[in-house]
């Protein structure tokens, strides 16, 4: 069955941390890509360290009073916890009780969850157990995050729904696709070289950016989705 993105041919969506300090700003900023994603605000204590002290996301009351289609969260993985310090049990702990934290309440038909491993060096059998162990708990449309592009050909393989990757860091090529959609990390035509139908387009997870530089960045990307079939 088709996602309702797909059906409504929405494509553009954001990795999610943003240079803002306002809410309003941030929340509207998200409202004007065609999938809205949760805003997190780091200058805002919208950190890892913070959420697992138990500080709630600065957005999060603001974002929840609108309704959606389909919106875009994410949360560092399990692996990446992990490679912290988190034993694997207190690390997919974390991660759900801030999930819940942010679906509870959210009045959207679907939502597209990501899990960003940054940290990730390789797929392995431990690392699927550990996603799924999260995803089961949500109806959502799942997906994996890396910046290590020697990960994708082994992503590709397992049950997530989406792989995302920053393809501005060079990848041209992979071996199948194995009916995954793909979300491109990516800030220019030139930097994806095999868009299908239900691919996701957003900036690069590396991609640093100004406060001044976001609606500038958007404008781009929204240039780049309408030549992208």
């Amino acid at each position: 069955m088709k996602s309702f993105y797909e059906k409504e041919g929405k494509k553009l969506t954001n990795v999610g941390i943003l240079p803002y300090r306002d809410v309003n700003r941030a929340v509207c900023y998200s409202l004007k890509h065609e999938i809205p994603f949760f805003p997190e605000l780091p200058r805002n204590g919208d950190t890892l360290k913070d959420y697992i002290a138990g500080k709630k996301p600065s957005c999060l009351k603001r974002f929840k009073q609108n309704k959606y289609s389909t919106v875009k969260i994410q949360a560092f993985g399990p692996v990446t916890l992990m490679q912290m310090g988190y034993s694997k049990e207190k690390a997919k702990y974390e991660i759900k009780k801030y999930l819940i934290n942010i679906l509870e309440g959210l009045d959207a038909k679907e939502v597209i969850l990501f899990l960003n491993e940054p940290s990730l060096k390789k797929v392995n059998s431990s690392c699927e157990k550990m996603w799924h162990s999260i995803f089961k708990e949500f109806n959502t449309i799942n997906g994996v995050y890396v910046l290590n592009l020697k990960c994708i050909d082994d992503l590709l393989k397992t049950e997530i729904d989406i792989v995302g990757f920053d393809s501005k860091e060079g990848i041209t090529c992979y071996k199948e696709r194995n009916g995954k959609r793909i979300a491109w990390g990516a800030e220019s035509e030139k930097e994806i070289f095999d868009w299908r139908k239900g691919d996701l387009l957003m900036l690069p997870f590396s991609s640093k950016f100004k406060t001044k530089c976001c609606i500038k960045k958007l404008e781009e990307l929204l240039k780049v989705s309408k030549t992208l079939q």
